[in-house]
């Protein structure tokens, strides 16, 4: 008896169109089966089913600039291979988790798909869908949200998967600025200071002889009068066991749980600067040296440093605490000695402490001096404020206290390597109203990643693209 007689084929579509698609392929089966001898009986399999499927070479438009200014793109092309599809068995869907890069084409890529089964696909949600079939050497327009339809090698079952190829709408590597508000109480301030706490920003500054605290709320801020900090260091505020601190002019401790109503810390050492707080300890300059307290300012002890106590800075001090990638945590000191004295500075003091996660061992305070192996110091600016963005840190400020002239926060300068060099940023631009400003910029860092710049009446928020990307 022949094989034809034996091999029953019952192919069931929902569309003509896919009719017409599959019947070469079982008829191809059949040939094939035809040419076999009589003797061998064969089943042929209803599993229909992807595995795996991979991305091709991928065309992406990159934007450049040249050395006159003027913008140009060029085309690259990367493995898709490095974005892998996630294959939804259960949802019957298929797509990238990671985004393509801003500028690449899905309009033409092949694909390598690992499946049982015959493979078609068209545009999904169309009344009358243009099937084609699917092969590893045709590009497939990505464009659109695709549905692969696979059927089984004896034509009596069929799947369907919605395919979807995600890229991203924006430039990763591109940082904005979004202006957040345009009418800040913070006109003529002549001191600010701005730390995220509480889950929002908060500032506090003085005018008119008045010391003002202001939280941000639904990007509206309202002044809120404070007591018992009317000789407040607004520069020294700082954070701990979600409590404020600062120092006052006369060297004692300051602390408040709502920013309005400040009272006495402690009685102990005169403080002449807070720098930033551990988890459990204050830290600050006080007599030339650096000394942290583990009761919230009531009680000193002074801290070790490997170089003499001549270079630390006196003014414009700035600190900031933080975690390291590989668990450690770093602090990191600067600020300017007095140019009055010390003419000669055309940097600021920088200095660093690390905190081992697995020692209890104090590790000394770390000054770094300029030198001809590091040609990139932090400069010497006015009103000096260091923001941790992006695991780097970012120092800012006016013009530099030595007079050598200088356009106040022009340039942010960024160092990548905690603290130890600093170099202007090609990326980050200053916003428009701030630049040259005569205004008290206040600067800090949200946990969204976003940078608040707050300048008079106008307040700024900008991070990179790619930080906002899910």
């Amino acid at each position: 008896m022949s094989i034809f007689a034996k091999l029953k084929i019952n192919i069931y579509f929902k569309k003509s169109t896919m009719r017409k698609i599959f019947l070469p392929i079982i008829a191809l089966l059949a040939c094939m089966l035809g040419s076999c001898s009589d003797e061998i009986d064969y089943t042929l399999s209803n599993d229909c089913i992807i595995t795996g499927f991979t991305l091709g070479q991928v065309k992406r438009t990159m934007h450049t600039t040249d050395a006159d200014g003027n913008d140009s793109t060029y085309t690259i092309n990367y493995s898709g291979g490095y974005y892998p599809m996630t294959i939804d068995q259960i949802n019957n869907k298929i797509y990238n988790q990671d985004s393509l890069p801003y500028g690449s084409d899905p309009s033409s890529i092949l694909a390598s798909l690992s499946c049982v089964g015959s493979v078609a696909y068209c545009i999904a949600g169309e009344a009358e869908p243009e099937w084609k079939m699917y092969s590893s050497s045709d590009s497939i327009d990505f464009s659109y949200l695709l549905k692969f339809r696979v059927m089984s090698n004896d034509g009596k079952a069929y799947r369907d998967y919605e395919v979807k190829l995600n890229v991203h709408q924006q430039d990763g590597e591109e940082f904005v600025w979004q202006k957040v508000s345009e009418n800040a109480p913070f006109e003529d301030m002549k001191q600010t200071k701005a730390v995220f706490w509480n889950n929002q920003v908060f500032v506090l500054g003085r005018k008119d002889g008045a010391i003002y605290a202001s939280r941000q709320e639904q990007n509206q801020w309202t002044l809120i009068p404070t007591s018992g900090c009317e000789l407040a260091e607004i520069s020294s505020l700082t954070v701990l066991n979600n409590k404020l601190y600062l120092n006052t002019t006369d060297g004692r401790i300051l602390v408040s749980e709502n920013g309005s109503i400040w009272s006495p810390a402690g009685n102990g050492l005169s403080i002449d600067h807070l720098i930033a707080a551990t988890e459990n300890r204050l830290f600050a300059l006080a007599g030339g040296e650096i000394v942290y307290s583990k009761d919230a300012g009531i009680n000193w002890e002074k801290d070790s440093i490997d170089t003499p106590s001549a270079w630390l800075p006196t003014q414009d001090v700035t600190g900031i605490y933080y975690e390291l990638s590989n668990g450690n945590q770093q602090m990191v000191l600067a600020g300017n000695r007095a140019p009055e004295v010390f003419a000669q500075d055309t940097t600021a003091m920088v200095w660093s402490k690390l905190f081992l996660a697995q020692s209890q061992k104090e590790q000394p305070w770390i000054y770094y001096p300029v030198t001809a192996e590091n040609t990139f110091p932090c400069p010497n600016l006015s009103n000096l404020s260091l923001v941790r963005y992006n695991n780097n840190i970012i120092a800012l400020g006016g013009t530099p206290v030595n007079g050598t002239g200088g356009i106040a926060y022009n340039k942010l300068y960024v160092s990548k390597d905690n603290g130890i060099t600093w170099k202007e940023d090609e990326d980050i631009v200053m916003p428009y109203t701030i630049k040259g400003t005569s205004e008290c910029v206040a600067a800090t860092a949200d946990d969204d990643q976003f940078i608040w710049l707050i300048c008079g009446k106008n307040v700024w928020k900008g991070r990179h693209n790619e930080l906002g990307f899910n």
